[in-house]
């Protein structure tokens, strides 16, 4: 039987909207799978048989966690990811999964609950992204800053301190945590910034 027989005998007919979500599904490169209020397997799109190397008959009725999560996997995410599905919450998170053939793949995972017409949870959609490549480019990224002599101190649109490398740390004395989302002027000493703000004021 073919992957995509495979996909279409096993379409659920308690799942709302099932047909439609199938469609969307086949048109969407990464995974697309649909859980039981368990966690245990019903459907998966071709993305996800791709990005796995499982074919579907392997997954259904598997928890696919019990599958791909390996030696590497954060046991502190794996517990959330429990934790989440048994309360019937929305999450997304990132994890290192492993395909069928050992090789390991950074994906990025959001799973939603899906209800009926009357408002109950019947099951679980999840969206899967292997965010492999973008993972190693933001590693690079960090092993420079963190290697590099000089402070390097990063904010985001709205000031706030995004990044901050070890220079900055020998330089400035401060740990990570303690800056971290606050605004760059907490380096700067208050009477002096008071004595700045009169000066161009005055101007």
């Amino acid at each position: 039987m073919s992957l995509e027989k495979e996909n279409a005998s096993h379409e659920s007919t308690s799942i709302p909207g099932a047909n439609i979500l199938a469609a969307i599904a086949t048109q969407f490169s990464g995974g697309v799978v649909v859980t039981d209020l368990d966690g245990r397997l019903e459907w998966a799109n071709q993305g996800f048989l791709d990005l796995t190397g499982y074919a579907l008959t392997e997954l259904i009725g598997r928890k696919p966690g019990a599958l791909l999560q390996g030696p590497g996997s954060d046991p502190v995410v794996i517990k959330q990811i429990s934790q989440h599905v048994r309360q019937k919450l929305p999450f997304e998170t990132e994890i290192l999964n492993y395909r069928k053939d050992g090789s390991a793949y950074t994906l990025y995972l959001k799973i939603d609950p899906i209800r009926n017409a009357k408002g109950e949870i019947t099951h679980f959609v999840g969206f899967q992204t292997d965010v492999s490549a973008r993972r190693r480019e933001l590693n690079l990224v960090h092993s420079i800053l963190e290697s590099a002599q000089h402070g390097i101190v990063t904010t985001n649109l709205q000031g706030q301190i995004q990044t901050f490398n070890a220079g900055a740390r020998r330089f400035l004395g401060y740990e990570p945590a303690e800056t971290l989302g606050r605004n760059p002027v907490i380096f700067h000493d208050e009477e002096e910034l008071a004595q700045r703000r009169e000066l161009v004021s005055e101007k």
